[in-house]
């Protein structure tokens, strides 16, 4: 007999009749089997060897679709004694077209290496170990320059990876391992002792050394939703030892916490409670998250505030802060706030919201109601359409009902009556502020009555610059895109931020920007552009 070529098929010899071994394999020599004092020529073969059944089974794997067989490169497999032979990616083969197809010896491992494999980063082919009787597997090995990322062996579930070189007595089938010292990547194909019946199994391997982390280009910040609750890793402001992450030329540099005058950057992946007071800020840019610590009162006085993607909670929607915060806006009129990488700016005197911005204050029952009953001037009482729930020393505001827009008048509360719809005020009022209601025969009815506000809340943003400038601050509210340069995946990444502010039972003061020139915008306190649709 005569076998065509390497591989050509497996004969076993079950009485001894062809080979003179009972039990025998015969099969075409390679260069594994070649040199083998186990494996006698056989008899009456051209090209035939006879390895007795002490040497267990042998397997056949074919492959294809392999991402390092480019253009039909040899593969070529070694053993443990460093035998070698060369296996061609044929366009015909038995199952596997344009691949490669081998006869391995069970419970062996074997080292892969393609033909001018020069640097690997990832593996990948997909094809099937057949008739792996129970105990019989498989170890194959292969060059990685660097310890993959995300596994796939046999399965469609990614695989595990072993913490020892693999064992055939210890390992399950599909477990992978990585060695530093030698830069092996190592898989097992193996069918348990514990099973009855021979089987065959499918091999889709997919080594990766991922570009990014969890092997997923980064998503932007723009189109990340907003933080939910605060993580177990969070840091505070109260703790040196927090300020690791701070950069040369920012307020916490060196592991102490910010002085006086500096200016302060939260990067991405940073989320830091303000725990402690906070002293004057020049700029501060939030690429991570700060968040206001519940219960304590605290004044942020700073130029201006820059939420570069991340996110400024004070005070959660379903959570409002119950403590007292002043945001106090110190800004110049003539400096503008610089978007990073030179994509624009946002303008003076600013909170730029290119994140998240949350301002959510304690809740009360009514904002705005109206007068039941005509409130004369010189008098401190106001009776009120409904029950309130504000309190001695807030501040409120009664609306004009004459034509002067100057007759609207802020007071501060001085009592509350027990059914809570009588207020007085510490001071007079200036004007009289009326209440008519007319029903007309035809069933029509006019309602005139003066509006009254609460102004108090107990997070304030303050504007710092007199008002006789007409220019307060604004919150500006927008999106951008630019490249911003990623150091693990070492490349530039298009990088999209968009805003979101949440505001609830906040007060603002001072706000807006009068700008008396063409082609300005108008400045209006809350400034909200290119946003598309929000829900």
């Amino acid at each position: 007999g005569q076998f065509r070529w390497s591989y050509d098929g497996l004969y076993l010899d079950e009485d001894g009749t062809l080979g003179g071994v009972s039990g025998a394999t015969i099969m075409a020599p390679d260069g594994l089997w070649n040199t083998s004092t186990a494996c006698q020529p056989t008899p009456h073969f051209v090209n035939a060897i006879t390895c007795p059944s002490s040497l267990g089974n042998w397997l056949r794997f074919a492959f294809n679709q392999a991402n390092l067989d480019q253009n039909g490169e040899t593969l070529f497999v070694s053993d443990s004694s460093n035998h070698v032979t060369d296996v061609p990616s044929l366009h015909k083969r038995l199952t596997h077209p344009n691949g490669y197809m081998m006869a391995l010896r069970s419970q062996q491992t074997y080292t892969f290496q393609f033909e001018n494999e020069n640097s690997t980063t990832n593996l990948s082919y997909t094809g099937i170990v057949y008739s792996l009787s129970p105990g019989d597997y498989l170890i194959i090995q292969q060059r990685m320059d660097y310890i993959p990322d995300q596994v796939y062996t046999t399965s469609s579930s990614l695989a595990t990876q072993s913490s020892k070189p693999l064992s055939g007595l210890t390992n399950n089938n599909g477990d992978w391992y990585y060695d530093n010292a030698t830069a092996l990547f190592s898989y097992i194909v193996k069918n348990p002792s514990s099973n009855v019946g021979t089987i065959d199994v499918p091999v889709s391997l997919s080594a990766v050394k991922c570009r990014y982390p969890n092997c997923q280009y980064p998503v932007s910040p723009g189109l990340q939703l907003p933080a939910t609750a605060r993580p177990a890793n969070a840091l505070y402001w109260s703790n040196d030892s927090d300020w690791s992450f701070a950069t040369q030329g920012y307020g916490g540099y060196g592991s102490v916490k910010p002085g006086n005058n500096m200016d302060i950057y939260i990067p991405q992946g940073i989320w830091l409670v303000v725990d402690y007071p906070l002293p004057y800020i020049l700029s501060l840019r939030i690429d991570g998250v700060l968040e206001f610590e519940q219960g304590m009162n605290n004044t942020l006085n700073v130029n201006s505030i820059l939420i570069n993607g991340g996110q400024l909670i004070v005070g959660w929607p379903n959570n409002p802060l119950t403590s007292n915060v002043d945001i106090i806006i110190r800004g110049s009129s003539s400096i503008n706030v610089l978007l990073p990488n030179d994509a624009g700016s946002v303008g003076p005197t600013v909170i730029g919201v290119l994140g998240g911005l949350d301002l959510h204050g304690i809740p009360r029952n009514v904002s705005w109601t109206r007068l039941a009953t005509t409130a004369a001037s010189n008098q401190k009482n106001l009776v009120l359409s409904e029950p309130v729930d504000w309190n001695v020393g807030d501040e409120i505001i009664v609306t004009t009902t004459d034509n002067s827009l100057s007759h609207t008048e802020r007071h501060q509360i001085a009592s509350v009556s027990s059914n809570r719809m009588t207020i007085t005020t510490v001071n007079s009022l200036s004007y009289t502020h009326i209440v008519i209601k007319e029903v007309y025969a035809n069933g029509q009815t006019v309602h005139i009555a003066a509006a009254v506000g609460l102004l108090t809340r107990n997070i304030r943003v303050i504007n710092q610059n007199p008002s006789t400038s007409l220019f307060g601050f604004r919150i500006y509210i927008s999106d951008y895109a630019t490249n911003v340069w990623d150091s693990v995946a070492n490349e530039s990444l298009y990088t999209y931020y968009k805003g979101f502010a949440r505001l609830s039972d906040t007060q603002f003061i001072g706000y807006g920007q009068f700008v008396d020139a063409a082609d300005e915008d108008k400045r209006e306190g809350i400034h909200m552009y290119n946003l598309g649709d929000w829900n």
